[in-house]
């Protein structure tokens, strides 16, 4: 995981807790930002 993909959930956290998303809203956007990593590492051995 990235610092980047780290700092984005710290963020997409604070907007859940202050009631900005929805828990739903929250799930999936993390699960977005997660996938990213696994689509860069899958990316990475497909080079190899």
């Amino acid at each position: 995981m990235t610092k980047d993909q780290l700092d984005r959930l710290d963020r997409l956290k604070a907007l859940r807790d202050e009631g900005g998303l929805t828990e739903q809203e929250f799930e999936a956007k993390k699960g977005q930002i997660l996938a990213e990593n696994g689509a860069a590492a899958g990316a990475r051995l497909r080079r190899s």
